[in-house]
């Protein structure tokens, strides 16, 4: 015999002989236009919280929800911090608190209901402790306490207990994992869910017995009698007809009676007497009507529930389309990888560059064409690390010619930080690459130009030194100091101009980068000479300050035009009496720093951010290449460069190169 049914029915037959003769009602009336204000704690689950929507869920609201139903009560939830809670509670600003555990230093300030369970508290430490067992092993430890709970009370009773105050269970449980306290002692059940909602099942365990078993019901103040009456009402009906089983099955699993009470619950209700009142037919048919009422009900918000589900079906399918058509969109090629390195997706343009196919979805990244490409070991350490790897090139062949593609890995992070993925982008830099080689090539030629004038004057020195001696060649043929000075000097200025022809030639010739171990202070002592006329007409003083000791590893002509450049930029920025000084020194055991310092009119703070833009200039005559040139060639020579201005004050220009020995290059 199915014993819970009957017992559903027969208390439906209570329900409707009382409404028969009018015999429901209570002890003493409550204002019907006062609103119970109930106050609970918002993070005690499975008793009481506030799930993730904002939704105040638990054991506790549901019980209070139906005693309010019964009783014909209108209530109003206020979920707070458990120790706010229970000073509302003692000011007044609430009627009642939902779930209180009793103890004898409450009764003394409140009333309690009919319990309507029994709390246990337990000891819960990290899986490797075996020890402390009971609250007598305690002493001389750090534990871990809700404020105002019923542990606050009990441990704050004993000598020699260090107590960790947290808000809420949650927290006390978080001051256990990060190995604040020796233990937290709170409510068993709540311990068990938090733990089991956060998967810390494998870091932390009860240890004990049960400790503390007590009542646990509703709380208000003396002064509220009537209140608390009306409740007692209330909890003993739903307990009669079968909803708090409901409710305690819904939350705990099991039910709260014991089979034989549920027993004697249904034979006390089955009796004789209802049924010489009531008639059983009709009792019957009032009770299937209402269960076909209640079943047609069910099933049109289960068909509602259905149709819900069927459209966040589809929206989730549609996102899922759309966030495809935003990745096959992108002009980059994207694949992404679990924290075991497998392929999760990929878009069309990595398809197409790598030719890795959606069929390969699961394979890991050393089973993929890619293999043969990239530097798998980055992929390998930014899974392992959390590193990203930027600006990566790949040089290879296509149709015949060379193509440049440039790789960057990012890893996945979850919400701790913790790697579970990589992203890897590619893309197709060729014609970028292409552009700068030709935006280089230009803004040389426009150098070039500006050094023309300079370089005429160096030419027409040696040439007049010449021209002199030539002339004087009939006269003093015969006069031996004229014919040593002769010898002495013309071959001198000669190669002076061969050496000026051959660096300008150099300079201007197209060619790939080629690296090699440079002295710094000659190839500044040359940049200096290429400025000597220049610097004199505009009444502009330059100083070289370089160590005579310094190498660097780099591309000789790269480097010329960025400090060529450089000067360039100083010296249109200054005036008269001005000065552009040229620093060369070792800035520590890896890193050659050289500045280049101008005390000209300054960059605005507004033009920082587009300084090394290609084509952003803010002279008159300018291309705007210079910057963007130097960033390009200090970039490709593993240096760094950045700017320190200030306006009306001048520029300093940073170039910093990694330090190389004779030994590491030769």
């Amino acid at each position: 015999m199915n014993y819970k049914l009957l017992q559903i029915k027969f208390c439906l037959v209570l329900l409707v002989m009382a409404m028969i003769f009018g015999i429901s009602g209570v002890a003493e009336a409550w204002p019907t236009d006062e609103i119970i204000i109930i106050g609970g704690d918002e993070n005690y689950p499975p008793y009481e919280y506030v799930d993730e929507d904002g939704v105040y869920r638990g054991f506790n609201v549901d019980i209070i929800k139906a005693v309010a139903l019964q009783q014909g009560l209108e209530i109003s939830f206020r979920p707070m911090p458990w120790s706010e809670a229970v000073i509302a509670l003692a000011n007044g600003e609430v009627h009642a608190i939902q779930g209180m555990t009793q103890t004898k230093i409450r009764q003394e300030k409140f009333l309690f209901s009919d319990p309507y369970v029994v709390n246990s508290q337990a000891i819960f430490v990290l899986k490797d402790r075996s020890y402390p067992i009971s609250l007598a092993d305690l002493k001389g430890r750090t534990v871990a306490v809700q404020e105002f709970d019923y542990a606050h009370d009990l441990l704050n009773a004993m000598e020699g207990v260090t107590l960790a105050v947290a808000s809420d269970q949650e927290e006390a449980i978080d001051l256990l994992l990060e190995k604040k306290v020796d233990a937290f002692v709170g409510n068993r059940l709540t311990g068990m869910y938090l733990i089991q909602k956060h998967k810390k099942w494998d870091q932390i365990k009860i240890i004990g017995e049960k400790l503390e078993p007590t009542e646990y019901g509703l709380a208000v103040t003396k002064e509220n009698e009537v209140l608390l009456e009306l409740f007692n009402q209330g909890i003993a009906k739903i307990k009669d007809n079968g909803i708090y089983d409901e409710i305690y099955k819904k939350w705990f699993g099991e039910e709260v009676s014991p089979p034989n009470r549920l027993l004697e619950k249904i034979l006390y209700g089955i009796s004789i007497l209802l049924l010489l009142v009531l008639a059983g037919t009709l009792v019957v048919f009032h009770w299937n009507r209402g269960l076909k009422i209640e079943v047609d009900k069910r099933t049109k918000e289960l068909a509602c529930l259905n149709e819900e589900l069927l459209i966040s079906k589809n929206t989730i399918a549609e996102r899922e389309r759309f966030k495809e058509q935003i990745l096959d969109s992108l002009y980059v090629g994207l694949l992404t990888f679990d924290q075991s390195g497998r392929l999760t997706s990929i878009n069309k343009k990595a398809a197409h560059l790598v030719k890795v196919e959606r069929g390969f979805l699961g394979k890991h990244y050393s089973e993929l064409p890619i293999n043969e490409l990239i530097n798998t070991k980055l992929m390998q350490r930014a899974l392992s690390s959390g590193d990203s790897y930027f600006d990566n090139e790949i040089k290879l062949k296509e149709f015949g010619e060379e193509a440049t593609w440039e790789y960057n890995i990012f890893p996945l992070l979850d919400e701790e930080k913790q790697v579970n993925g990589l992203i890897l982008n590619i893309k197709d830099v060729t014609h970028v690459k292409k552009l700068q080689s030709v935006l280089a090539r230009q803004d040389k030629i426009e150098s070039l130009g500006r050094l023309v004038a300079g370089i005429a004057h160096e030419l027409r020195n040696p040439l007049t030194a010449i021209k002199t001696f030539v002339e004087l060649i009939p006269v003093k043929l015969d006069n031996a100091r004229f014919r040593e000075e002769l010898i002495h000097y013309v071959p001198m200025e000669i190669e002076r101009l061969n050496n000026l022809v051959k660096d300008l030639l150099e300079y201007s010739k197209p060619r790939q980068p080629r690296k090699e171990l440079v002295v710094l202070k000659p190839l500044i002592d040359d940049v200096i000479n290429l400025f000597h006329k220049q610097l004199k007409d505009k009444g502009v003083e330059l100083e070289a300050k370089v160590d005579p000791n310094l190498n660097i590893f780099v591309d000789k002509q790269q480097l010329k035009q960025i400090v060529i450049n450089l000067v360039l930029n100083g010296l249109e920025a200054s005036s008269a009496g001005g000065k552009i000084t040229i620093l060369g020194y070792l800035a520590n055991d890896t890193k050659v720093r050289i500045i280049v310092r101008d005390s000209g009119t300054g960059i605005e703070d507004t033009d920082f951010d587009k300084l090394f833009d290609p084509f952003f200039t803010n002279k008159k005559d300018g291309t705007g290449l210079g910057l963007s040139i130097a960033y390009q060639y200090t970039k490709e020579n593993q240096g760094a460069i950045w700017l320190e201005s200030q306006l009306g004050r001048g520029t300093n220009v940073y170039l910093e190169f990694p330090k190389y020995d004779i030994k590491e290059v030769g």
